[in-house]
Parts: C-alpha cells; sequence; structure tokens
C-alpha cells in the first residue's frame, strides 16, 4: 500500500461512495489513486433513502418505489396533487452501498483500509488504530461526523415496513409526504407514509423535538395511526427501521483547498428536512467538474436558504406549537412543485416572496426579533448556544475547491 494518494476520504459513508464512483467514472481523472478509510466492515442495515427530482441519477439504485403525486394532511384535511416535473423516489441505502462499494473495490486505482481517522492535517491522514500515516496529494475529502456541536433539537423516527393480510389496500399512486393528523402533545409530529404496493408501505413517525421518546412512545403512534385510518387493518410489520438526525446547521468548512467536507459534515444534509442523498449526489458532480477543469472553482452560497432554516429551527425550538399551522399554510396554499423546488433550495427570490406571503407571519417576526437580539453588541456574549446551534450562515465546500 503506498504512502500517498491523489485523494484520500476519511469516512466511506455514502456521500464518500457517490464522490468515488464518479472520480472513477471520469476518464480525464483515471489516473488518479484513491483511498477509502473506513472503520466498518459491514454496510450498515437495510434503511430506505427518498429524494424528488426530474429524472433519474446515474447510479444503480433498485428503486422500491416512484411516485408522481403526493399528499398531505392536516386541519384543513387531506389533500393529493400532481408534483411533475418532479418524481418522488425511493430506495434501498445499503443494496447501493454494496454496490458502489463493489465496483470500486475491481479498481486497481482504490484501496479500502479499516480504520479510524485520529486527525487531517494540512494533506496528511493520520489513522487511530494502525498508526499509519498517508499524504494526499490533491484533496483529503472528509464525512467524518462533528460529535462536538451540541444538538438542541432532533428529526427522530421509527417506520413499519407492513404486510397487509386482510382486504384493506393501500394507493399506491401517491406517497404521504406528511400527516399532521396526529397529536402534537409530544412535540411537532407528522406520519410518513410510502405505499410500495395496495399490500405493502412503510409507514413512519417522525417528531422534532429536544429529546427522543421511548418505543412505547412511537409504537402507539403507529398502531393508533393505523386503526384510526384503516379500521379493519390485519397486518404484519415485516421490516422496521429508525434513527435520528441533527437539526442543524453544519459549521463553515476549512479555508484550506485540500480538506473538504462532505455529507453531513459539509452541510449536505438541509437542517430543517434532513434530506441529503441528492445534495450529495450534485455536490459530487460539481466536484468532479472542477477537477476537470470544467466549472468555476468559487461558487455562490445560497445563504438566504440557510437563513430561512435558521428562522424555521428557532421557531421550531421556541415556538413548537406554530410548526404545524405554518406547514398547512405551505402545503394548502402553494403548488407542490414550487414547495419541492423550495426546499431543493432552487427557487427564485419571486418565488420565495410569494411563498413566503402565505405563511402566518407572527411566528417568523417574532424569531426575527430574536435573532437581531442575539446578534446586538450587548447580547453577542450571552449567544453561546444560538450561535453553537446556529452558526454564520453554511457554506458550500465547493469553495475549497480551487
Amino acid at each position: 500500500m503506498p504512502a500517498t494518494y491523489d485523494f484520500i476520504f476519511a469516512g466511506g459513508g455514502m456521500s464518500a461512495l457517490l464522490l468515488a464512483t464518479l472520480i472513477r467514472r471520469e476518464p480525464t481523472l483515471d489516473s488518479c489513486s484513491i483511498l477509502i478509510v473506513e472503520p466498518r466492515t459491514d454496510v450498515p442495515e437495510s434503511k430506505n433513502i427518498c429524494f424528488w427530482d426530474s429524472q433519474l441519477p446515474d447510479l444503480s439504485l433498485n428503486l422500491k418505489g416512484a411516485w408522481n403525486k403526493l399528499s398531505f394532511g392536516g386541519t384543513g384535511g387531506l389533500i393529493t396533487r400532481p408534483i411533475a416535473p418532479y418524481t418522488y423516489y425511493c430506495f434501498d441505502a445499503a443494496n447501493l452501498q454494496r454496490t458502489l462499494t463493489a465496483m470500486l473495490k475491481k479498481s486497481n486505482r482504490v484501496d479500502f483500509i479499516q480504520d479510524r481517522v485520529e486527525a487531517v492535517n494540512n494533506g496528511a491522514v493520520f489513522l487511530q488504530k494502525t498508526g499509519l500515516t498517508f499524504q494526499a496529494t490533491q484533496t483529503v475529502f472528509d464525512s467524518i461526523p462533528d460529535r462536538s456541536m451540541p444538538v438542541l433539537l432532533w428529526q427522530h423516527f421509527v417506520g413499519w415496513e407492513i404486510r397487509v393480510l386482510n382486504e384493506v389496500t393501500f394507493d399506491p399512486a401517491s406517497a404521504m409526504l406528511m400527516d399532521f393528523r396526529v397529536s402534537q402533545s409530544e412535540g411537532p409530529a407528522f406520519m410518513y407514509i410510502l405505499p410500495f404496493s395496495q399490500k405493502t408501505a412503510l409507514l413512519e413517525i417522525t417528531f422534532m423535538s429536544p429529546k427522543t421518546h421511548s418505543a412505547t412512545v412511537y409504537e402507539h403512534y403507529l398502531h393508533e395511526y393505523l386503526h384510526k385510518n384503516f379500521p379493519d387493518i390485519r397486518y404484519e410489520i415485516a421490516q422496521t427501521e429508525g434513527g435520528k438526525i441533527p437539526m442543524h446547521q453544519a459549521q463553515q468548512s476549512p479555508s484550506l483547498p485540500n480538506h473538504v467536507f462532505l455529507g453531513t459534515k459539509g452541510g449536505l444534509s438541509k437542517p430543517t428536512t434532513g434530506y441529503t442523498f441528492l445534495n450529495s449526489y450534485e455536490h459530487a458532480q460539481r466536484i468532479v467538474r472542477q477537477l476537470t477543469g470544467n466549472q468555476e472553482s468559487r461558487v455562490i452560497a445560497k445563504s438566504r436558504f440557510a437563513f430561512y432554516d435558521k428562522l424555521l429551527l428557532r421557531i421550531m425550538r421556541t415556538q413548537a406549537t406554530s410548526v404545524k399551522p405554518i406547514m398547512e399554510a405551505l402545503f394548502y396554499r402553494n403548488s407542490f412543485p414550487l414547495l419541492l423546488t423550495f426546499l431543493a433550495e432552487k427557487t427564485t427570490l419571486i418565488q420565495e416572496a410569494k411563498l413566503f406571503c402565505t405563511l402566518p407571519w407572527k411566528p417568523f417576526l417574532t424569531a426575527l426579533a430574536h435573532e437581531y437580539l442575539r446578534r446586538s453588541p450587548r447580547n453577542e456574549a450571552q449567544s453561546g448556544i444560538d450561535s453553537a446551534i446556529l452558526p454564520a450562515p453554511r457554506l458550500k465546500v465547493d469553495r475549497n475547491l480551487g
């Protein structure tokens, strides 16, 4: 194993595998060597990943489902609307990771090593277990989570993939993006449903709160929702999944051009929704274009979206009862394609202004006032918690590829 590589990946999760795959596919980078450092030997258990786009990425996704319509439930009832030009996709993340890993291992320009990264310094990667040091001649791509950042708000969830055992059926033509017609006593909560067929579906209860709940709370919500909305249903649980996602904005990437953050660490997880996959894939595409000289190295960061996220996160933490009315206003008063474009951070200022005009103003004015007071010189010294959870607007890591 050589001591130097063109690219070293600190962490071998989804974002690293996506970028490494695109680098290997690029003919002009064919001679570049890659080292992937990952402590895990096995692929994490099966997990569903979802995203929306106007076309499928050129990857072996092994789709579990695709929907051209989405539904939303709230005080005003259930609505279902088309999302063209988008399609909402779901695939098995573990399957894709195994596929990409197997493909990369076939290349004589890619090495894997099982170890933990102790530190990264000016292109040098120091390993914990073996004590080895490797040098990246071009870039270190770092996706190792930063555990030091305090988390004041979590998106946490438990899901069941169920099989119906009687005549009850689901509508596989539409996925339920959010159904707020559940109790909000444990904090903002909604049900998420992906019907894979008339007899199989994923049902997932999601909360946004400072602490996770006991297993019985998630189970109670799932049981209650099923029997309230499908009174005669008999079912079996084929598979369960669960997790928690920190709802905060990633710290700014280091300024060194040879150390770039990926994935959640690089700000690719949208803090208010948790969606990461498509952001990571598009970010990997931009990096490859930059490496081949086909794109400007400096990309203007959409800091206004970071500010929007900051306000909504503050509302979620300090005005939790306002979350449901805000979501209802968003979905009842706007087209679903516009909302998906906004969540993907691809809307124009004019589109955003029209969307904001449909929202209740009081929670946002309160959040703006708190943000202004936090930034005032007199309160700057007292802003430790907020500045830790909500740092300056994040920068796209593309800026570090010069």
